[in-house]
């Protein structure tokens, strides 16, 4: 078992661009460097509030399942945080 540790720039409420660095550094990840597991750091979908009294907007599922996707697709495992509604 190997594990890769993603750093990244992590941009508030783009979940887009957050989830295409994801997506792009599993793939690096398994393919280059035979890694099993890519651990990213916390809230790298949505990003740190600026404000703590701001609410956070929850994940779009379809980012989740974009991940998911992507992992299977690449045989590697994806270790991330965010926030989720609570409904």
């Amino acid at each position: 078992m190997k594990f890769s540790l993603l750093t990244q720039n992590i941009f508030q409420d783009l979940e887009n661009k957050n989830t295409e660095t994801i997506i792009k550094n599993a793939m690096l990840a398994a393919k280059e460097k035979d890694s099993t597991i890519l651990l990213t750091p916390e809230l790298s979908l949505q990003g740190f509030p600026k404000k703590f009294e701001k609410p956070v907007k929850p994940v779009e599922p379809e980012r989740i399942n974009e991940i998911k996707k992507a992992a299977s697709q690449y045989g590697i495992s994806i270790g991330f945080g965010n926030f989720q509604s609570s409904r």
